[in-house]
């Protein structure tokens, strides 16, 4: 039974293609005892936290050279003059078993990752937006799996301190009281959930000036709206402010199968057996019709250049990106089912992957697959919400 959950954990939401294929091909011990703690997070080497008043603790900043400026061939940035800033949280990039959370400033592949992220994801809002992205102690990739001990959980709640503390930051010293958008990938989405609900929620004055929020990629469960978003609700149409978008990217005849912990007030809980939100983004509504691949403005094929080694070992590649190509239109159709968001499979093509098993979960692709949509309505929620 362990070794089932182990696996399906894996499959789930949070993990590189290549830790599937290590799990697959190397077993179940070799993947474990590279991404398992052998010991307690107490028992971590103490870190000092970010201090976000200095700009190197900013993976991306207007007037910081990074790879959140870069723009898809033939289009423009605003970045540095919007009058609608960002606050970006990334995904999880480190996997390693060394810590419950990740160390800062390291010359490993997690922290090229993060510049990947900064290229791949947060550079979609920099045709409406100023990018603010903070570099944070993210929890570590075992903090979703493992549930015999509370030790992910008050990882993911170090982590969540960070965020905190850097959107503190970004609201005294960034946003000088522009309207703001609250985006990020899963480990992102999580914490800007958690942030929405215990800063924005119960205050006028951040909500009136929300944008709107995309946590893409974390299982957003529908009850958070009842108990903690009480004021924040699920966007409607791609024209509405002060709300949140979310959907989980799968092929068609894929197998959803959400387990992901979430925070509320109340104490922590996981996302089975609950209904989940699902904004299809080729409309940016919650029916469930079918948007053909007509209506697709664009997706981002950015070609990764790693292997299972440098995932388990957490070894740097060395890659670098100097820039983005063209966007590919009219790429697939999109539809809302159950909570979950249903594509064409990905058999060929820069989205396909060898790794695809009959899960067809495209979690590594919720941003690729749909980049230029999430560019242009962010651009348009913006514009909205100045009007």
């Amino acid at each position: 039974m362990k070794r089932v959950f182990a696996a399906v954990a894996l499959l789930l939401v949070l993990v590189p293609l290549g830790v599937w294929a290590a799990y697959t091909m190397w077993g179940e011990d070799l993947v474990n005892a590279r991404l398992r703690p052998d010991h307690a997070r107490k028992d971590d080497p103490i870190t000092v936290p970010p201090d976000y008043g200095d700009d190197r603790y900013w993976a991306s900043l207007p007037g910081k050279k990074g790879l959140a400026n870069l723009v898809p061939a033939g289009q423009e940035a605003r970045q540095g003059e919007a009058e609608v800033a960002v606050f970006y949280l990334h995904p999880t990039s480190y996997l390693s078993g060394e810590r419950w959370n990740s160390p800062l400033f390291t010359n490993s592949w997690a922290w090229e990752m993060v510049d990947r992220m900064m290229v791949s994801q947060a550079s979609a809002y920099n045709a409406c937006c100023d990018v603010y992205a903070p570099h944070y102690r993210e929890a570590t990739l075992w903090s979703f799996i493992g549930r015999d001990s509370d030790d992910g959980l008050q990882a993911l709640d170090l982590a969540y301190r960070d965020v905190a503390a850097a959107f503190d930051e970004f609201l005294l010293r960034f946003s000088a009281d522009r309207p703001f958008i609250i985006a990020g990938h899963s480990q992102g989405s999580a914490h800007a959930l958690r942030l929405l609900a215990e800063r924005v929620n119960d205050s006028p004055s951040l909500r009136d000036r929300l944008v709107g929020a995309y946590l893409i990629g974390y299982f957003v469960p529908l009850d958070m709206f009842d108990r903690e978003l009480t004021r924040i609700p699920p966007c409607e149409s791609a024209t509405d402010t002060g709300c949140v978008v979310h959907w989980a990217t799968y092929g068609e005849g894929g197998t959803p199968k959400p387990a992901t912990p979430h925070w509320y007030s109340d104490g922590w809980e996981y996302a089975e057996h609950k209904r989940v939100l699902c904004i299809n983004p080729l409309s940016w509504r919650r029916d469930e019709m079918r948007v053909p691949a007509s209506q697709h403005p664009g997706a981002l094929g950015l070609p990764a250049n790693y292997g299972m080694a440098n995932v388990l070992f957490n070894t740097p590649t060395g890659e670098k990106v100097e820039a983005l190509p063209a966007v590919l239109p009219e790429w697939t159709w999109a539809q809302c089912r159950d909570g979950y968001l249903y594509i064409e499979p990905q058999r060929d093509g820069p989205f396909a992957s060898p790794l695809d098993d009959e899960a067809l979960n495209y979690h590594t692709r919720d941003y690729a697959l749909f980049y230029q949509a999430i560019r242009e309505n962010a651009q348009t929620r913006s514009l909205y919400m100045r009007r």
